[in-house]
């Protein structure tokens, strides 16, 4: 079986929300028949469902009709578990609260958690599966999640909060490590508070990608898959490629501001060297024939703010010289960022969570740098400026 996409994952998350039969037959988003092989409902509350593409289903039938196998067993099974449906007072409510909200210990009574390990391990003793896949939304793709943590189980969840504090040490350990970012990814909406709650800051089972749409409700992911069947992000790989090249333009441009005071200087040397030369050609028979050229030297050391390279200059040099040096620095940080913000589109569609975390953090923090160093180069600019005209009024 080819890589299931995250819209047939969603087709059976809301599969799962169906009151199904061994021998029940659904289609996915992408039309292929599915077949449930075995179920599960107990006094918990845990309801779940081991379901097997049709084709394969009929066709280990066959061997088994035709005495090729003594028994049914199937190479790919997904394991789906239906999600808290609050109307319905048959202990989802209870879950949510005891092993979600407050991270209970799952071993010390049964519960749907213990409930969907039972089932789990019972669907592989019996069928002998190469393959387990998981999924669930809100409570059932928790209960996905713990299931991969703890089997290391491939898997895609909607809207599932966070469960990390009741897993067992050697899961948590592959949680902790990276491992589990290669086998689980949920989706989930912005602003929603359960499919985001994280166990006040627990580490993530996984990856997380927020989708594009709103809700909790597993219905409002329907309407956000691409044609390939992945599910629109809110930011996109190709919107954060773009955002890098718009960055590297800000980079490039901070060349105009910096060229023009590169040029403001070399244009107040030729004016300051010109009016030194004409007001010495004055000595001579001139206007300024009472003065000698010591005096034109104290004149302009008067009304100059410093002498740098033995030229007189009406700015603050050493000032424009940091400020100079602060923008060609900034550029070249933002070229770096720009082409990193870049490669972290392109990683992110191979689902690199590592590079997608460090955008997150890092973008925040340089568009707060570059504002404050806007700022600051605001006020530099305006001091500079207004020195310089007030020391040639």
């Amino acid at each position: 079986m080819t890589n299931l996409k995250p819209n047939q994952y969603w087709s059976f998350s809301t599969e799962s929300y169906n009151d199904l039969r061994i021998g029940s037959v659904f289609k996915d988003a992408i039309g292929e028949p599915w077949q449930v092989i075995a179920t599960k409902d107990t006094k918990n509350g845990y309801q779940g469902y081991a379901v097997v593409s049709q084709s394969e289903f009929k066709k280990v039938q066959g061997d088994v009709t035709a005495g090729n196998l003594k028994k049914a067993k199937y190479e790919n099974i997904v394991i789906m578990s239906r999600g808290t449906e609050p109307t319905k007072f048959d202990g989802d409510l209870s879950e949510d609260i005891s092993y979600v909200v407050v991270g209970k210990n799952t071993k010390v009574k049964s519960n749907q958690f213990s409930d969907a390990e039972a089932f789990y391990k019972d669907v592989n003793q019996t069928f002998q599966p190469s393959k387990v896949y998981v999924t669930g939304h809100s409570l059932g793709g928790a209960i996905s999640q713990f299931l991969s943590a703890e089997y290391n189980l491939e898997g895609v969840t909607y809207a599932a909060p966070n469960v990390y504090r009741i897993l067992s040490p050697e899961a948590k350990k592959r949680v902790d490590n990276g491992y589990m970012d290669r086998l689980m990814t949920d989706y989930t909406h912005d602003g929603e508070q359960i499919g985001v709650f994280s166990q006040w800051g627990a580490p993530l089972i996984g990856k997380q990608y927020i989708a594009t749409g709103s809700g909790h409700g597993l219905q409002n992911f329907g309407s956000h898959f691409d044609a390939s069947g992945s599910v629109k992000l809110k930011i996109s790989p190709e919107d954060i490629q773009m955002l890098g090249n718009r960055i590297k333009n800000v980079a490039v441009n901070i060349d105009t501001p910096a060229g023009a005071l590169e040029a403001y200087r070399e244009a107040e040397e030729k004016a300051v060297r010109k009016m030194i030369r004409q007001a010495t050609d004055e000595l001579y028979g001139g206007k300024y024939s009472l003065l000698d050229e010591n005096d034109i030297d104290n004149a302009m050391a008067d009304i100059a703010k410093n002498k740098t390279g033995g030229v007189y200059r009406f700015h603050d040099e050493p000032m424009l010289d940091t400020l100079i040096q602060d923008l060609q620095r900034k550029r070249r940080d933002l070229l770096e960022f720009g082409e990193d913000v870049g490669y972290a589109g392109y990683k992110m569609k191979e689902k690199d969570a590592e590079l997608g975390a460090i955008l997150a953090k890092e973008l925040n923090a340089t568009i707060h740098s570059g504002n404050s160093a806007g700022q600051a180069t605001g006020s530099a600019l305006g001091k500079l400026g207004s020195d310089a005209w007030m020391k040639t009024k």
